[in-house]
């Protein structure tokens, strides 16, 4: 099954909770202004919680081939954060 449809109602809950995580994260990074080393070091964090427990979601129901596709924004929301933080876009 390559859907959500088989997960339960907590299963589901706990997915959409990751993923208003995940965006909430994506939210905090600042593309049109610096950030502070603080805010970047709380989004690092927080992208790496995230990351986490996509991992031990995906472990757990492997069927679920949408998990990759929040896995890859997760990965790539850290790789923008690095990418501005290395360019010199913290105050």
């Amino acid at each position: 099954m390559n859907n959500m449809n088989h997960l339960n109602a907590t299963q589901r809950q706990y997915l959409s909770e990751i993923v208003e995580k995940l965006s909430g994260a994506m939210k905090k990074i600042k593309f049109t202004r610096e950030m502070s080393r603080d805010e970047a070091d709380a989004i690092r964090k927080e992208l790496g919680y995230v990351q986490g427990e996509l991992e031990v979601f995906a472990d757990i129901n492997p069927e679920v081939k949408q998990i990759e596709l929040f896995k890859k924004t997760a990965d790539f929301s850290q790789n923008m954060l690095e990418t501005l933080i290395g360019g010199g876009h913290l105050v």
